[in-house]
């Protein structure tokens, strides 16, 4: 039925600009629209995926705020949980001088997506090409994610935020390991899931499925041997809020369509540079003309 299932948060972004002496106003500058699932599957549904969400929200303003700007999106949102009595989930977010983000998170309904939701859509999972799923959803919630999906042999992209969450070295780490297909984490994530001090260690650590983003540095991860391609250079980089969405989401949707993992990889690694270019979560990321003309002018091609 989907391309891509995306099973996370909804919210918005309370969005705090620095001035040029590094200080911050006291409102914020913007509130918009995001949480990791919100931003995950936008930009999947911006690179041409057929989504749907599932998630919580709270029966507020800031909810139904959330579930139309994805409904305006072309995702669908059917199976998403309106509930009373619940706050919608609410980030500050604080953009520095060099665009770098500084998140305070504020979780509200993520925390209602439970086992028992999970159940009540497993066969919106089980239609699906991929599934995409992040650490701030409940910890039993994400393994009942995983299990469902295995079962049903559905790949499923892990992100690890927040990284404690997510702890593959364990033994019970090990055997949800065993369940994910894909793991997209930044430069620390990467390094704290695998109690790690390098990414090379840490990508043979995670049985290769870990695709490590890192900033400026590019992005590293496993195709016949451990890969690194170069960030494309953006010539001021306002915002690096979703960036890390961008790129799963449109690696996902690359994923599914069959396209060889170094060329998704690099496309989706383009994808997250040209939103670093707009501000907030979801403003900037791309849809497939704007990429093309991107990378047309950026070195987009791989040898």
């Amino acid at each position: 039925m989907f391309d891509v299932c995306v099973v996370g948060g909804c919210g918005i972004d309370r969005v705090f600009i620095s001035r040029s002496d590094g200080s911050f106003p006291d409102v914020p500058d913007s509130i918009v629209p995001a949480g990791k699932g919100s931003n995950q599957a936008v930009a999947a549904s911006r690179a041409g995926a057929s989504v749907c969400i599932l998630s919580c929200v709270g029966d507020d303003d800031n909810g139904h705020m959330a579930i139309e700007n994805l409904r305006s999106e072309g995702i669908d949102t059917s199976n998403v949980s309106i509930l009373s009595g619940i706050r919608t989930d609410c980030n500050i977010v604080r953009i520095d001088t060099d665009g770098d983000n500084h998140i305070i998170r504020e979780t509200g309904a993520t925390d209602s997506i439970t086992p028992e939701y999970i159940d009540s859509v497993s066969d919106i999972l089980r239609s699906a090409s991929i599934v995409m799923v992040h650490t701030k959803v409940p910890e039993v919630t994400v393994d009942r994610v995983l299990d469902i999906c295995h079962s049903s042999s559905i790949p499923v992209m892990v992100t690890p935020c927040p990284p404690e969450r997510l702890d593959i070295m364990s033994t019970e780490g090990r055997a949800r390991l065993s369940k994910i297909s894909y793991i997209t984490a930044n430069r620390e994530e990467s390094l704290i899931i695998t109690n790690s001090e390098d990414h090379f260690e840490a990508i043979l650590l995670a049985n290769r499925k870990l695709i490590a983003t890192l900033g400026g540095d590019g992005v590293m991860f496993f195709d016949e041997d451990i890969v690194t391609l170069n960030v494309p250079h953006v010539e001021r980089v306002v915002d690096t809020t979703g960036a890390g969405d961008t790129f799963a989401g449109n690696l996902a949707y690359r994923i599914v369509k069959g396209v060889p993992l170094r060329q998704a990889v690099n496309d989706s690694m383009h994808a997250a540079s040209y939103k670093t270019q707009f501000r907030t979560a979801q403003a900037g990321m791309p849809y497939p003309d704007q990429l093309k003309e991107f990378m047309s002018g950026k070195g987009g091609s791989i040898e």
